[in-house]
């Protein structure tokens, strides 16, 4: 879960970008002037970055590996650390670059994996490397136009997935990327295209299995949960009839099972200072779950011609948090305590909340993190 602010919206704050890790237990937080590192839970700073105006000092994106010293980095802020066109890999232990990519055009989004994978997220393309002293270009595709640089990396060695916009408004691709450094371009099996929404889509998100895939589209009415391999829309959730900007969709990581069935957690925040909590029940037959609609004209090109017109799906629950920070803002759920949601917001708000699935909620911490970070923390 990821939110870079423009220098316009960064306002006098000095934060430019706020971003969690892949298992959510540590988040990103860039500045005008570097970036920094937290744990999630309990809140601490764990390093932090500065750098001075003679080289740049601007931090927009954090792309964390887990808890490694690898990060992905893009510059931001008045006075960028890194030019627009150019993906950085930072070292966190011998603290210097390590990677540097330059493109034609600006670069919106820097992915890492396990398995020593790189992915480049362009304006109109996303191109997957090997990470090494001198990346491979192993797979590249055109998608429609993505300056929010969506893209979810699977993290799970048997399901190596990369989901991403498609060259089609509301429409999502999903390539293999396998394990194995060596593999040629040809020996990647072939793209899945489906029709996710109408509109362009707004967020994405992949279970840590990744087996599921969360989509909204920039209408922000509804959130369509679809099977990875299949393409079939699992799960339609409704967060509202007005539209609203959705700011990030997250997954707990740890599903569990009730009355014999597996549920998972969903977690939507949006701009009506909402987050909305949904628990989804797997479905145990083929007939509950649903395939997307194809015209005859899109059959050949792998994409949805159409959307089935379907009722919000029955086998889920809901909890609403109002959320009382001034700013945008996205949320993950705690990973030590899956009734717990943490909200981190543009403006350095952390807040962690506690729910019940009776409607309950509890504001249990609300700290400014740049303050925090002045009393904690002695660089």
């Amino acid at each position: 879960m990821t939110l870079r602010l423009s220098a316009f919206e960064s306002g006098n704050r000095a934060i430019t970008f706020v971003g969690f890790n892949q298992d959510c237990s540590c988040f990103a937080v860039g500045t005008q002037n570097g970036f920094r590192i937290y744990n999630s839970d309990p809140l601490k700073l764990i390093r932090r970055w500065d750098f001075d105006m003679s080289e740049g000092m601007g931090v927009g994106f954090v792309e964390m590996l887990f808890r490694t010293n690898y990060l992905g980095i893009l510059g931001g802020g008045r006075h960028p650390l890194i030019p627009s066109n150019t993906a950085c890999v930072w070292d966190g232990i011998n603290q210097r670059f390590i990677l540097e990519l330059a493109y034609a055009g600006n670069v919106r989004a820097v992915k890492l994996r396990k398995d020593r994978r790189l992915v480049v997220v362009l304006d109109t393309a996303v191109k997957v490397y090997s990470f090494e002293s001198t990346p491979q270009l192993i797979h590249q595709s055109e998608t429609c136009l993505n300056t929010a640089g969506l893209c979810q990396v699977s993290q799970n060695a048997s399901n190596p997935i990369i989901a991403f916009p498609g060259i089609r408004e509301g429409c999502v691709t999903i390539i293999t990327s396998p394990e194995n450094k060596e593999i040629s371009s040809s020996a990647i099996p072939p793209p899945r295209h489906f029709q996710a929404h109408q509109n362009a889509l707004a967020v994405m998100t992949l279970n840590a299995d990744a087996d599921m895939l969360a989509t909204a589209s920039e209408k922000g009415t509804l959130i369509r949960v679809f099977n990875t391999q299949s393409c079939t829309l699992l799960h339609q959730l409704r967060r509202g009839t007005q539209c609203a900007l959705i700011t990030s969709i997250s997954f707990c990581h740890n599903p569990v099972m009730v009355d014999d069935q597996l549920v998972h957690r969903l977690a939507v925040a949006s701009d009506r200072n909402t987050v909305h909590i949904f628990r989804l029940k797997s479905f145990t037959d083929r007939t509950s779950s649903y395939r997307l609609a194809r015209s005859p004209s899109s059959q050949d090109s792998g994409l949805a011609g159409g959307l089935l017109k379907l009722n919000i799906f029955p086998n889920v629950s809901t909890v609403r948090i109002q959320v009382d920070i001034n700013s945008k803002f996205i949320c993950v759920f705690n990973p030590t305590n899956p009734d717990c949601i943490i909200v981190l917001g543009a403006d350095g708000t952390y807040c962690k909340y506690q729910y019940t699935w009776s409607g309950a909620v509890t504001k249990e911490q609300s700290i400014d993190i740049l303050d925090f970070c002045n009393e904690e923390f002695d660089p």
